[in-house]
């Protein structure tokens, strides 16, 4: 329910998003993007509790894939 209101929200003001099922989807993106040397994210919504991985964990681990490649959180 709250990612298709916050979906509906971003479609409304013309925003792009992407959506994961869970906390390991969202690591996994961060990865691939950064593979792919893609632009990472400007924003990141994450949910306190999700299957598979939480929310404190996933950033925990997105904060450290993004430091690994030197890259900082506001790039």
């Amino acid at each position: 329910m709250n990612i298709m209101a916050v979906t509906s929200l971003f479609m409304q003001f013309n925003y792009q998003s992407e959506c994961c099922n869970d906390g390991q989807e969202a690591i996994e993106a961060i990865e691939a993007r950064v593979k792919a040397k893609l632009p990472m994210y400007k924003m990141i919504m994450m949910d306190f509790s999700m299957p598979v991985c939480d929310g404190p964990t996933a950033t925990r681990a997105i904060r450290n894939v993004l430091a690994q490649q030197g890259l900082s959180e506001d790039q």
